[in-house]
């Protein structure tokens, strides 16, 4: 569901009309509903790390848990009345975007083999950072002072986050993997506001971003010769790709759009800072990951940058 989250957040930052639309109490609802949001999307490592401790390859989890999430978002566009067409012009554009977001997927899941859940998505969360550079570097777009200053901030976090733990216990296949995530992210958001499909309904957008990523990971699945069939007979297993494919998904972007449309869309992605404490929260006290003093530092400079280019972004 990152497509749909992105999608979302680039509505018109209209935080006031909509309160005065949504009534008394508007601003309350919102904040709770994008802290929902980023919380639930923040959980994916609950689910998804114990299945790969099953023994699951963690491109096949991500295959199931695509192909549930494509069954449930096709369910709401019929329930809704959204069709299903789109021109041959929107299906090539929305192919691009799917194997840049779901080869970022597979970086970011990637990384939980070598990092823990906390420490995979705080580094993710840097997202935004690389947005900012890529506009400047390829469109132009000038840096602020502030902006520059928040990237410094969210580099001196990784750098941080990465040497919680000392110098001889840094997995630096892991933070590659990470950044790479964030990185093929960042170049699919940057698409997303060019391409044709930008303007495309939300469940539309996400069904055949999702869609298309299932053919691309069983095809990469069958390749690499990864496939492997699913463990119906294990309840825990379908309990985990269950819940991987409706809570970080069909909740996260239910409130998602239940925020933006009461509080706007830049104090939605501000409060999306729940989801890598949520998941940092989740490594230490179900997987017992460990965590350092230099680690929370790290983690709160990542935050407190990503701020910085959110905020610094606001027209």
């Amino acid at each position: 569901m990152r497509a749909a989250r992105y999608i979302l957040l680039r509505l018109p930052r209209k935080s006031k009309a909509l309160v005065g639309k949504y009534g008394k109490g508007s601003f309350f609802k919102g904040s709770l509903s994008a802290i929902i949001s980023s919380m639930t999307y923040g959980l994916i490592p609950l689910f998804s790390i114990p299945l790969m401790k099953k023994g699951l390859n963690f491109d096949t989890v991500l295959f199931y848990r695509f192909l549930l999430a494509c069954i449930a978002v096709a369910i709401l566009m019929k329930i809704k009345k959204v069709h299903f067409s789109v021109s041959l012009k929107e299906f090539k554009a929305l192919t691009v975007l799917s194997l840049l977001c779901n080869t970022c997927s597979l970086f970011f899941f990637l990384s939980y083999t070598y990092l823990g859940g906390g420490v995979t998505t705080t580094v993710h969360f840097l997202y935004p950072v690389f947005v900012t550079i890529i506009m400047g570097i390829f469109f132009r777009e000038k840096i602020s002072v502030k902006g520059f200053i928040s990237i410094l901030l969210a580099v001196v976090g990784v750098a941080l986050l990465s040497l919680g733990e000392g110098i001889g216990h840094i997995n630096f296949k892991g933070i590659v993997f990470a950044l790479s995530a964030a990185i093929f992210y960042a170049f699919f958001l940057v698409l997303s506001v060019k391409s044709t499909v930008k303007d495309m309904p939300v469940l539309r957008y996400t069904f055949y971003i999702q869609v298309i990523g299932v053919v691309y990971l069983l095809i990469f699945c069958l390749l690499t010769g990864s496939f492997q069939w699913f463990p119906v007979k294990d309840t825990s297993c379908v309990l985990n790709i269950t819940l991987l494919a409706l809570i970080p998904t069909i909740v996260s972007i239910i409130t998602l759009v239940e925020a933006v449309r009461r509080i706007g869309s830049t104090l939605t992605s501000v409060l999306g800072a729940f989801e890598p404490i949520t998941a940092v929260i989740i490594g230490v006290v179900v997987f017992s990951e460990p965590f350092s003093s230099m680690m929370l530092v790290g983690i709160l400079l990542i935050i407190v940058g990503v701020f910085g280019i959110i905020v610094s972004q606001k027209k």
